[in-house]
């Protein structure tokens, strides 16, 4: 075949010579017409399907002949059993983000007769959308065999935990739109589940996907393969639609990410199969997601990439309280950076708050046992609260361990503008939800941390009284930090036994602070959490060996907040 670059421009019938705008807005008018298309480029497009804000985009000069060698021309992937592999699920087929990132979707070439066009759509990574009218798809290229190689277009950026996905109209461009009455049967897109073809039961259950998502870490792109065509297992019936020839390089994309780091390349194959090490930190790129930073190669989540996991805070310790134990409640993802030697060398704590049903006024603040302040560099620490600037993030002093106070007073950060009782965030039923409030500490470590030092996310969390620094709630058997007046300690309801390491816990072993490993709906203001959640009690008895699915099991559902 000929090199993927001599293939363009491609020879398709010239366009009507009528402007892409006006074309869509008729199309929109028009009620007998099924799809209404979303244009990305608010620039507009000339009347090749040209987008205004296209841009040059350098691309390596070795990348058509790297992506020939794993996707040849006219090779069936089921024949070709080395990359049979690239047919993958969901997480191996999008673009997850692990941290913000830019991206450029650029055109690299393509093998096919198809007019197609091509959009991408964006959705929160644990939330994959279930239909296709779900996913709001932005042509971003109406007619893709007019571009040439390196021409791309900025799409912005995209927040942690987002995921973005690509469409593919075959065929769409009818030259002077991209077709409103697209049979769905050609549509195409990186979510498996939303093709048309229907997984088969004879060994080939990857027959709906469309895409294959291949990486290039050291040039900061992914590579995105199309298969234009349905996708039938036999050529021999002919009552079905055009099979394909299953080779995935009809469409061939680059996606330029900045920084690539920021991508989860866990589940994506690498471009170049050959094993190379460009930081020369001895982990192969394509096992390293900091390629080019000898420092950095991998992340480690809690709970996971795009999950949280739940704090829960009663504030009235040593007493018992109403035990309803949304005084505060704190989404929370730990994401460390290691390097090839799994050693730590920064942390970035992500915090939400949920709802605040206390009526005292608390801060929020997270403590590293035995960690000495010295190996913090705080010339690189900071602190971002809601849209707002990072700000410098200073240690507490009077302290030897490490203690970061994420806010002194979390009730104005958390302001409803409500009167009492709705003047409480998220804890009344009847009140007015409240958006979450986003905390998010990113920590720097002077040289390199081992897991003994560091200790296992979520760390040690605590609240304490703003009026009274000493008065501190701590998640269960967790020690308080210096400043905490132990006289406190086995007052009330409290049995806490210091000496043996026994720490915030009632007679009968129930916490005032509570780490739940996913998400969790925390009971309404003055309802007890052993009412709400009826297991919590005997698991609270057991020391967690029993009803370990408290969380998820037994509910009062009117007792808790929706």
């Amino acid at each position: 075949p000929l090199p993927l670059s001599s293939r363009f421009p491609m020879s398709y019938p010239q366009p009507h010579a009528a402007t892409l705008a006006a074309l869509v807005l008729a199309a929109s008018a028009a009620p007998s017409q099924a799809l209404t298309w979303s244009y990305f480029d608010t620039a507009g497009y000339d009347a090749n399907g040209l987008p205004a804000s296209l841009i040059e985009v350098p691309l390596p000069a070795t990348l058509p002949s790297d992506i020939a060698a794993r996707l040849p021309e006219g090779l069936d992937i089921n024949q070709n059993r080395a990359e049979k592999q690239f047919l993958t699920d969901n997480l191996g087929a999008n673009i997850h983000l692990l941290e913000d990132a830019e991206l450029t979707l650029v055109a690299v070439g393509g093998t096919t007769d198809f007019a197609n066009a091509v959009g991408f759509f964006s959705y929160p990574t644990a939330n994959v959308p279930a239909t296709a009218a779900a996913l709001n798809t932005q042509i971003v290229f109406p007619n893709f065999p007019a571009l040439q190689p390196g021409q791309g277009v900025a799409l912005g950026r995209f927040k942690a935990g987002t995921s973005v996905g690509f469409t593919l109209v075959a065929n769409g461009w009818t030259g002077a739109t991209v077709n409103p009455n697209q049979p769905a049967q050609d549509i195409f897109y990186t979510i498996r589940a939303l093709n048309p073809e229907t997984p088969s039961n004879d060994g080939n259950s990857h027959l709906n996907a469309h895409t294959v998502l291949l990486s290039s870490p050291a040039d900061n792109l992914l590579v995105l393969g199309f298969e234009d065509a349905y996708r039938h297992p036999s050529n021999k019936d002919k009552t079905k639609p055009q099979r394909s020839d299953d080779d995935f390089n009809d469409v061939l994309l680059a996606i330029k990410v900045s920084p690539v780091s920021n991508v989860d390349l866990g589940a994506v194959a690498a471009l170049d199969p050959v094993t190379k090490d460009s930081d020369g930190d001895t982990l192969p790129d394509d096992l390293d997601a900091f390629p080019l930073d000898p420092e950095r190669a991998a992340r480690r989540f809690t709970p996971n990439a795009a999950g949280f996991g739940f704090l829960a805070f009663e504030d009235l310790w040593p007493k018992k309280g109403d035990f309803d134990m949304n005084d505060l409640v704190v989404a929370y993802r730990a994401v460390e950076t290691l390097n090839a030697r799994n050693e730590i060398v920064d942390l970035k704590l992500i915090y939400e708050i949920r709802a605040r049903g206390a009526g005292a006024d608390n801060g929020f603040a997270v403590h590293f046992p035995g960690l000495s302040r010295d190996v913090v560099d705080t010339s690189r620490t900071t602190l971002t609260v809601g849209d707002k600037a990072p700000v410098a993030l200073a240690l507490e002093s009077g302290q030897s361990d490490a203690v970061f106070i994420l806010s002194t007073n979390v009730t104005p950060l958390t302001a409803t503008g409500q009167a009492f009782p709705c003047s409480m965030m998220n804890s009344v039923a009847k009140c007015p939800r409240s958006p979450a409030v986003p905390l998010v500490a990113d920590i720097h470590f002077k040289q390199p941390l081992t897991r003994s030092q560091l200790g296992e996310a979520p760390y040690n969390p605590f609240i304490y009284r703003t009026t009274k620094r000493g008065l501190e709630v701590h998640l269960v058997d967790h020690p308080p930090t210096a400043k905490a007046d132990l006289k406190l300690f086995g007052t009330l309801d409290d049995r806490s036994d210091l000496g043996a390491g026994r720490t915030y816990r009632t007679l009968d072993d129930q916490p005032w602070a509570l780490d739940v490993p996913e998400t969790w709906r925390h009971p309404t203001e003055w309802n007890s959490i052993t009412k709400a959640y009826p297991d919590f009690a005997p698991w609270a008895l057991s020391a967690g060996t029993t009803a370990g699915n408290w969380y998820q099991s037994r509910m009062d559902e009117p007792l808790i907040f929706k």
